[in-house]
């Protein structure tokens, strides 16, 4: 098995000074360079610029680095590409504009899902491993408290419980939507509006 491990540095390279966080808004701009869909996500965030702000979240959480399900993909871009091209379908069959976005939400979120099939963890120079545990901070926040010299990723040994997963999914869609759309937290949680 061949791991992939990205420096502190790749990292926390773009922070504008060493106690403030990493800026969301690059990944997000990592993200959607390599989705190849800039154009069409940035229109989508114009009539619904709230969608932005719920991609950041998940920026954070996550960075451009947390591996997709494809060799070379990252996690948030395969997640906002699924937004866009939910929301995508569900305006050409005539959604109004909350429908849309629903379908942008629903489809970001049960995409974003797919991190419990990997795990992150710090390497230290000496050898010293420590598994990131999701949702206890970002995983960039992580990184700078714990300070490694690098992190990496690999396939998850034990499949994630059906509690896990469903526990996992209503952190997740309270992480991204937060308290003020709490209704529509219900709905990604329950399928509601899928």
């Amino acid at each position: 098995m061949s791991m992939k491990t990205y420096s502190t540095y790749d990292l926390l390279n773009h922070e504008t000074s060493p106690d403030q966080y990493v800026s969301g808004e690059h990944s997000v701009k990592q993200a959607l360079l390599q989705s190849g869909m800039q154009g069409i996500v940035r229109s989508i965030w114009m009539n619904c610029p709230g969608l932005e702000t719920v991609c950041v979240r998940l920026a954070r959480m996550f960075s451009h680095h947390y591996p997709g399900s494809t060799e070379g993909s990252s996690l948030l871009a395969e997640s906002i590409l699924a937004g866009a091209n939910a929301y995508t379908e569900s305006a050409k069959n005539g959604g109004r504009v909350e429908e849309n976005e629903q379908a942008f939400l629903a489809a970001l979120h049960r995409t974003s899902m797919s991190f419990q099939h990997k795990t992150a963890f710090a390497i230290w120079d000496d050898g010293t491993t420590k598994i990131w545990l999701p949702f206890g901070h970002p995983l960039i926040d992580w990184v700078k408290k714990e300070n490694p010299s690098r992190i990496g990723f690999f396939n998850a040994e034990i499949e994630p419980t059906e509690k896990q997963i469903k526990s996992g999914s209503m952190i997740m869609a309270a992480y991204l939507l937060r308290y003020e759309r709490s209704e529509e937290v219900y709905d990604l949680v329950t399928g509601y509006a899928v």
